[in-house]
């Protein structure tokens, strides 16, 4: 079916089943898409689309309930490491993940790191806390 051959089929219904189609290709758009068809159609019909709309975007008013959903799970990442404190903050590794030695110092070959993910803000801050002691850079993300 070609594009003329729809419009043509469309022109035929009622005026509100053509605005409910209009209305759920507008829906189907980006809006980029959108833009651009208003300033389309204010070229050809030589029409402004703006007298007296209200602002595109409103500022949330207290009657609206914004919903914040807090972080639970965590990832601890080392992102440095000093040179000369490398073999403590393996053993504070270790010690935090129970890998085993090569394990440890492989995980940390490649920085930053990821430690341990999925994790509570306390468990994170605990091995923070470790690491750091040790020598090392932490973040929590």
């Amino acid at each position: 079916m070609t594009a003329q051959s729809l419009l043509e089929e469309i022109k035929g219904l009622p005026v509100a089943d053509r605005r409910d189609i209009l209305i759920a290709l507008a829906e189907s758009l980006p809006l980029t898409g959108i833009l651009d068809t208003v300033k389309t159609m204010e070229a050809r019909w030589d029409v402004k689309a703006s007298g007296g709309a209200p602002p595109a975007i409103t500022p949330p008013t207290s009657n609206v309930e914004v919903e914040v959903k807090e972080q639970t799970e965590f990832t601890l990442v080392v992102k440095e490491v000093n040179a000369t404190s490398k073999i403590q903050v393996i053993k504070a590794v270790r010690e935090f993940t129970s890998l085993d030695l090569k394990a440890a110092k492989t995980l940390l070959e490649t920085l930053p790191a990821t430690i341990k993910a999925k994790i509570s803000r306390e468990e994170a801050e605990k091995g923070r806390a470790a690491i750091e002691a040790a020598g090392g850079v932490t973040e929590i993300v």
